[in-house]
């Protein structure tokens, strides 16, 4: 009887382990392209500051769909950003 009750109890508590690690990995990988984003967004306007434009001025990583003096808009993996001023979202770049 006790060493069904210890089994039992290392079963559950692999049980939960892996599933708070499977939770974490999905918040993380959710976050990165939103953080990616936002840390371009954050070179697209030191760029038009120096230049005048944001056209031109893709950091790594993002794909610059479309720019001009105005306004910009990037992508990465799923999720984009319209700006300035923008906030990451799902999706791609509206058109």
């Amino acid at each position: 009887m006790l060493r069904t009750l210890t089994l039992v109890s290392i079963l559950c508590g692999l049980a939960v382990t892996g599933w708070m690690f499977t939770r974490n990995q999905l918040q993380t990988t959710e976050a990165a392209p939103a953080a990616i984003l936002q840390a371009a967004a954050t070179a697209m306007e030191f760029s038009h500051r120096a230049n005048g434009t944001y056209a031109g001025a893709a950091p790594d990583g993002v794909t610059l769909v479309w720019a001009d003096q105005f306004r910009y808009c990037i992508e990465a993996t799923g999720w984009f950003v319209s700006g300035p001023g923008g906030v990451p979202a799902q999706g791609s770049c509206p058109r």
